[in-house]
């Protein structure tokens, strides 16, 4: 939504983490009719379509720059490979202080152990 100069600025002051995700949806490249359906005046709708006609250019530089900073790409797949090879190794956590949100958790596999029993 900002551009570049952003995430140059944080990486100058203090580098990114080892891992970044990049989480992009329809909407952050083409105007979708959902968000063309918004008022004027709200302010989701200014900053949707705000750089949304260099969407596609900023998301290049960003790769383009995140590359050059010396991270490699992957995909989800690839990432849930690695995660499922490593499971016993890692940590976990409660879902306890979700008690008043809408999340349900899925149930458990009678292998898996949860966090206050382990």
């Amino acid at each position: 939504m900002l551009g570049m100069g952003p995430f140059r600025l944080l990486h100058r002051f203090g580098g990114f983490p080892e891992t970044i995700v990049i989480d992009s949806h329809l909407y952050d490249f083409f105007p979708t009719s959902p968000v063309l359906a918004l008022r004027r005046t709200d302010y989701r709708r200014a900053a949707l379509l705000r750089n949304q006609r260099k969407a596609l250019e900023l998301l290049d530089e960003l790769l383009g720059f995140l590359q050059g900073q010396g991270y490699r790409f992957t995909t989800v797949g690839e990432v849930l490979d690695r995660c499922e090879s490593q499971r016993d190794d890692l940590p976990r956590v409660g879902l306890d202080h979700l008690e008043r949100t809408a999340y349900k958790p899925p149930p458990r596999d009678k292998g898996t152990v949860a966090a206050s029993e382990a």
